[in-house]
């Protein structure tokens, strides 16, 4: 995810759509779903995506 933050000006100009899994892709894989628990640094990441690129 980290490395998404270096890429993004390239397309920041292009229509897209990111999707992102929660379980296993945002947070780590735990043995029940409704366990898993966003880190402070995704987190941020997430925040930093949304603030250059705003819906």
């Amino acid at each position: 995810m980290k490395h998404l933050l270096k890429h993004l000006d390239k397309i920041k100009n292009k229509k897209l759509i990111l999707l992102l899994d929660y379980d296993g892709t945002l947070t780590p894989i735990v043995s029940r779903p409704e366990l898993a628990v966003l880190s402070d640094d995704m987190r941020d990441v997430l925040k930093k995506i949304v603030k250059r690129y705003p819906l």
